[in-house]
């Protein structure tokens, strides 16, 4: 890796370079490094920020500019965070040694063989988000400024939006002990760099891929094929419906309004007033939208479908083996729904479920829970970058999808909904509740509890 002065040398050479190149937002300045310039928005800006609430008292002190990315002598990545020069409280952030291929869409081997199947697994990758927290000895300030004494946390962000589009937020410890976000900055991922680490990610060029992950383009709805994924132990079957007592719908009740919820309740534009879960099952329930480079915006509401879960009629639990180099022993869940306005069924299906990572909690602790997105062998929407690292996708047996009453797919943010959240219960430790998180996990749209 080269020297720390070597790159801000090489900075200023990129400051003093023709017009043409200074508008160019990232810069190739050698084979192996990038600049990316960082965006910063204030609350003018982003008045729909959900963090303006809970978010450290520091928060607008610190001011970066770039981030210099360059492959070093591990074949791992180096990200320097750069200050502002006309800030004079912040200094450099580094992220040393990055698996950055983690955070690149992503395609398992087991499904390589379907086309479509690639498809809406690289699609639901890139269309969901992937926040990773470094935590305290896995990055490093340099520097003597405030930002070196304030700085407990750094999370890398790759957005749920179109491909490039990350984020840097970097976090303190208020008085009371509770780290709450301090910064945050919106970059575009260097092209070039993005279409190297796919191609040997993945074995295939970006190109093929590059036209419907670079804008949203809506896939067709086409058949899944399941036995790709997985076999299914059929002698394990279990239906659970209300009358045979295997399945709770616990929609009547609203929820804990704690963690994301919380500070994403601004975001709810329909219902204003929720009293329960089931406020939201109609088509009237409208949330603000995730819009470039990468926040809420409530002036542009999204719409959603959401009397398609209005009615849970039954679960269909089978133990299953998953195709993944391992054949991990997981499980998987068919939820089929009818609507509340018409004959239509809507099918969930998530599956590759390992029971020993979901946790026992209470229900007022179901933000803990283990949530996942929707699609094929995703990373979660939250982790830590240890967990990353002991989860790659490209063995990952998770899959959730959604199928229309022809059993054909069906894009999940269409609808309204990321993807499920599961944990056992704390006390009737053969219960599972199965929570569903609405359209960038605003709210939740579904509260089951199944008996396994």
């Amino acid at each position: 890796m080269r020297p720390l002065g070597f790159i801000l040398l090489l900075l200023l050479t990129y400051a003093c370079t023709d017009e043409s190149q200074e508008t160019e937002k990232v810069i190739n300045y050698t084979a192996s490094q990038y600049i990316a310039a960082l965006d910063e928005l204030s609350d003018d800006k982003y008045p729909d920020n959900p963090d303006i609430e809970i978010r450290h008292q520091l928060d607008g002190q610190f001011s970066h500019h770039e981030i210099v990315i360059d492959k070093n002598s591990n074949n791992l990545y180096n990200l320097h965070i750069l200050p502002n020069p006309s800030n004079k409280i912040s200094d450099t952030i580094l992220l040393e040694d990055v698996n950055l291929l983690e955070f690149i869409p992503t395609f398992p081997d087991y499904i390589k063989e379907d086309p479509y199947m690639v498809k809406i697994g690289l699609i639901n990758q890139e269309w969901n988000r992937q926040q990773v927290k470094f935590l305290e000895g896995q990055f490093q300030i340099k520097g003597s400024n405030l930002e070196s004494k304030s700085i407990v946390r750094v999370d890398l962000a790759r957005n749920c939006l179109n491909a490039y589009l990350w984020e840097i937020i970097a976090f303190a410890k208020n008085e009371n002990g509770a780290i709450r976000p301090c910064y945050h900055g919106w970059f575009d991922f260097p092209r070039e760099l993005y279409s190297s680490l796919f191609l040997q990610r993945n074995k295939v060029p970006f190109s093929e891929h590059k036209a419907y992950l670079e804008d949203w383009i809506d896939p067709e709805q086409d058949k899944i094929n399941f036995d790709l994924l997985r076999t299914l132990d059929n002698n394990t079957t279990k239906v659970l419906t209300v009358e045979n007592k295997k399945l709770k719908n616990l929609n009547d009740a609203y929820y804990p309004l704690i963690g994301e919820r919380k500070k994403k309740f601004k975001n709810i534009i329909n219902p204003l007033v929720p009293k329960s879960i089931n406020d939201f099952l109609n088509d009237s329930t409208l949330f603000g939208t995730f819009t470039p480079p990468g926040f809420y915006n409530t002036k542009d509401p999204r719409k959603t479908y959401l009397s398609k879960l209005g009615i849970l009629e039954r679960v269909i639990f089978n133990e299953t083996l998953s195709n993944n180099t391992n054949k991990d022993k997981t499980f998987e869940l068919k939820f089929v729904f009818s609507s509340n306005f018409d004959a239509a069924i809507t099918n969930m299906i998530i599956g590759g479920l390992d029971k020993t990572k979901i946790p026992s909690l209470s229900i007022e602790d179901a933000k803990d829970g283990f949530q996942m997105p929707m699609g094929i062998a995703n990373h979660s929407f939250y982790e830590t970058y240890d967990f990353m690292q002991a989860n790659h996708s490209k063995e990952n047996p998770y899959y959730g999808l959604l199928l229309n009453e022809d059993e054909n797919f069906m894009d999940s943010h269409w609808l309204g909904i990321d993807g499920p959240l599961l944990h056992w219960d704390k006390k009737k430790k053969d219960m599972l509740h199965v929570w569903i998180l609405s359209f960038e996990r605003h709210a939740f749209v579904g509260h089951y509890a199944l008996q396994l």
